[in-house]
């Protein structure tokens, strides 16, 4: 079997990640697997990158018109917002490519433009990483928010009054390109997979929950000892003597993934549980290197890293992971986190309780 994976990243992101992860996967299953992909940052000849010197204009220009669009929403701190209008024409590619079965992850930021899918001649197997497939320009729908992917952009109104509705704009796009289209759904959770049978835009297709794949490395390293965990420690500079709580995500300054609320924890209600004596906290994913307090507690910032084997050691040197995200299908760190033998805290959204048992 010859599978071509399409991707916006092959290594920028969790769901581009989770991408690579499952191309590779299929590689040592034996599958005749290659990805496709618009911006490429391994040295692997299984991937192709679409950014070449021919096609860099027309990629510029997609993303000054989605700017243009994202405009329109008129609204201040808008949560990611993916157009799809625009950019490169890749069905031609994806048709004339050998492969038998095309394979979507996170195509939006321009990957595939939306009137290019009912030109592609493949069956198309599309694993969600979001909701952006069945919501409208959305990428998440926060919890407590009106469901419009469920009950139409059409009779809804928009979120947070926005001067023009860009969403059903997208909506309605979709719900034109989507029509009989050899569509087979995959998600790595069963939320994600029922919210798409739910969906106006999805409803009449098949959804299957397959969870993402875990390097080996992950799957059969060793839970580090006590020992092991303290050279982690002095190796990174990092307290031997204090419980240490990692957050990771790949960007802190995305309001979903809830970095927020650990900084509202830490000036607001953890001085009246537990001493800065006791607890510090590692961040994954800063815009630098540093070290700072908040209200008197060490925060220990290190940027986000694609080096595989650094990022274990961070979960290694850890005594707890809290990844308060609003919204989330499936967060992989969660499953990094509990493959290392570390207890994960998460609110109770999307996703995240298949992952994570209550109080076990």
């Amino acid at each position: 079997m010859k599978v071509l994976h399409i991707s916006y990243s092959d290594s920028n992101g969790g769901a581009a990640i989770g991408a690579y992860r499952l191309h590779h996967a299929m590689l040592h299953r034996g599958v005749d697997s290659s990805m496709l992909v618009a911006h490429k940052g391994k040295q692997d000849s299984s991937i192709t990158s679409l950014d070449t010197e021919s096609t860099k204009g027309r990629i510029r220009t997609g993303f000054s018109a989605a700017h243009d669009l994202r405009e329109l929403y008129g609204v201040d701190g808008l949560p990611i917002r993916s157009i799809n209008l625009h950019g490169l024409d890749i069905a031609d590619i994806i048709n004339r490519h050998p492969a038998e079965i095309v394979q979507l992850h996170w195509v939006a930021n321009n990957t595939l433009k939306l009137s290019e899918l009912p030109k592609i001649t493949k069956p198309i197997v599309w694993k969600m990483p979001d909701m952006w497939a069945f919501c409208g320009g959305e990428h998440y729908i926060r919890h407590g928010d009106i469901e419009r992917y469920k009950l139409g952009y059409d009779k809804t109104e928009p979120f947070n009054n926005e001067k023009i509705d860009v969403d059903r704009f997208i909506w309605e796009a979709k719900r034109k390109y989507y029509q009989e289209l050899p569509l087979t759904i995959t998600s790595p959770s069963l939320f994600l997979a029922t919210a798409a049978h739910n969906s106006v835009l999805l409803k009449d297709y098949d959804a299957h929950v397959i969870p993402n794949p875990l390097p080996w490395d992950f799957l059969f390293g060793n839970v580090p000892s006590e020992e092991e965990r303290q050279k982690i420690r002095r190796d990174l500079n990092l307290p031997e003597n204090k419980l240490l709580v990692i957050f990771s995500a790949f960007s802190t300054k995305e309001q979903r993934k809830g970095y927020h609320h650990i900084e509202d924890m830490l000036t607001q209600h953890l001085p009246n549980l537990l001493s800065a004596s006791k607890i510090a906290f590692l961040v994954c994913g800063a815009a630098d290197n540093n070290v700072e307090q908040v209200a008197g507690y060490d925060v220990f910032k290190f940027e986000a890293t694609n080096d595989t084997n650094k990022y274990k050691q961070f979960l290694r040197a850890a005594d707890l992971l809290l990844f308060p995200s609003e919204m989330d299908s499936t967060a992989m760190v969660v499953q990094e986190a509990l493959s290392q033998g570390l207890p994960a805290i998460v609110f109770d959204v999307g996703g995240l309780p298949e992952l994570v048992s209550h109080k076990e």
